[in-house]
């Protein structure tokens, strides 16, 4: 069949379509050498998209559910306007969704979920990244203010006060997609999940504690700072999505890196102990969750809906794995909505406002 040149492409943010380029082409390699027959032709043999929908479904890595998932993203991305369009309607099909799920199911991997980074391994961590300079202590503020806000990495790029004085943080929801995920796995009936046209722009607002607020504050100044550098002087608000991201990526980066050493040095032998970024923001869903319900965290983790399955839930933080601070108290009148416009902010300190990434207005 040849390729539909008129096929419509959903607008994607760089970021998503460097990952899906970085994930197809790790695809394409294992799958050459799993074919591989020892020769020096065959080493770099061809690899019809056919042979990679089969290997995604024979699983030969064990890997878990939403790792499978990015991967069967990436090939349709990859597929739209060439000759294995025609193939895409079989990857979105509800029964290769469940087929895709039970492969996922077998493997000891995906069961395992996302990490809840225990209070007294963070301690560890914070202890080694204090003694280090330069990107060791802006990944210690990084970290720190992951497991305060709960934002995804590449949306501290744009994040902003709304309210500094009353801790809300005002972030760009960086999955909002045409077809919803949570649309598919949910068993509650008559619920639908929000869903956005291709390049519409959604914001949430985070209600931070009052004793995180300077270190939400200093995170945010420093990827600020770096945006700044990355782009020669020009001030985030001025610049589009996907050049902010490139500019943001560098400061990323080096963060995971120093984050990945920390981690190394700390538990040399404990390879389950390797956390990241998203075991942060894991961390404030469990604690969120914890102490404000499942529905306060789904909005300030930036998932709304009426209706919560329980097979939805599971993507949320265990709030039995919550720090202790979190368990049993009162919950915040803010849930993580943006209808919330007039916070009561009475028995909050007052603390001088640093900065407003905000534009003034008139």
């Amino acid at each position: 069949m040849p390729p539909d040149e008129h096929a419509t492409t959903p607008r994607l943010a760089q970021r998503t379509r460097d990952n899906y380029e970085k994930t197809y082409q790790a695809m394409i390699r294992a799958a050459q050498l799993r074919r591989w027959d020892g020769s020096d032709e065959g080493r770099l043999c061809p690899i019809p998209d056919a042979d990679l929908i089969d290997d995604l479904l024979a699983n030969h890595n064990r890997l878990g559910h939403q790792t499978l998932m990015k991967m069967k993203s990436a090939l349709i991305y990859k597929m739209r306007g060439t000759h294995s369009q025609h193939l895409i309607d079989r990857l979105q099909s509800p029964d290769f969704s469940n087929q895709l799920k039970a492969a996922a199911q077998t493997s000891a991997k995906g069961k395992r979920g996302l990490k809840v980074i225990p209070e007294a391994d963070l301690a560890k961590i914070e202890a080694h990244l204090r003694t280090t300079r330069g990107f060791g202590q802006k990944a210690l503020i990084f970290l720190q203010a992951t497991i305060a806000a709960g934002l995804r990495p590449f949306e501290w790029s744009h994040a902003f006060w709304e309210d500094r004085l009353g801790g809300r943080l005002r972030g760009k929801n960086a999955k909002n997609k045409a077809i919803n995920a949570l649309n598919q796995r949910s068993d509650a009936t008559g619920v639908v999940f929000k869903e956005y046209s291709p390049g519409e722009a959604t914001f949430r607002i985070v209600q931070i504690d009052p004793a995180d607020i300077e270190l939400v504050d200093a995170q945010v100044l420093l990827v600020r700072a770096a945006i700044i550098r990355e782009s020669y002087g020009r001030l985030p608000d001025e610049i589009d999505d996907d050049f902010r991201y490139i500019c943001f990526k560098p400061y990323y980066d080096r963060i995971r890196v120093a984050l990945h050493r920390a981690c190394k040095s700390i538990f040399p032998n404990e390879s389950d102990k390797v956390y990241c970024l998203y075991d942060a923001r894991s961390t404030f869903a469990a604690n969120r969750r914890a102490r404000d319900g499942l529905r306060s965290a789904a909005g300030a983790l930036g998932h709304n809906s009426e209706k919560i399955s329980k097979e939805v839930a599971a993507f949320y933080g265990n709030r039995y794995a919550a720090w202790s601070g979190y368990k049993h108290r009162p919950a915040l009148s803010n849930t993580g909505q943006q209808t919330d416009a007039n916070p009561d902010t009475n028995g909050i300190q007052a603390i001088p406002v640093k900065f407003n990434i905000q534009k003034p207005r008139g």
